[in-house]
């Protein structure tokens, strides 16, 4: 399970109530949660087990904890062009 709010710089911003999300969350079985890290401060962690919090900052981590690999455009290699040829 996720919960944040996403800005437009990809930064993972922070979420009220959090206990009785995550106390549900827990009932229902969920066994990890991605939470904005400003909303992990200050949060017993002890109380939601089996539920097991993860911080996220921002998009990028949330994605990566998730275990999805983001493409750097940068490191893919140029297509060659390929053209058709015509008999002479």
């Amino acid at each position: 399970a996720a919960m944040g709010e996403v800005g437009l710089g990809g930064e993972v911003r922070p979420v009220s109530n959090l206990e009785p999300r995550l106390k549900e969350l827990a009932k229902m079985g969920f066994t990890t949660c991605l939470l904005p890290s400003k909303s992990v401060e200050g949060l017993d962690g002890k109380a939601f087990k089996p539920l097991k919090i993860k911080a996220v900052a921002t998009i990028k981590e949330a994605l990566a904890e998730a275990g999805i690999k983001i493409p750097n455009p940068r490191e893919e290699k140029p297509r060659e062009e390929q053209r058709e040829t015509v008999p002479f």
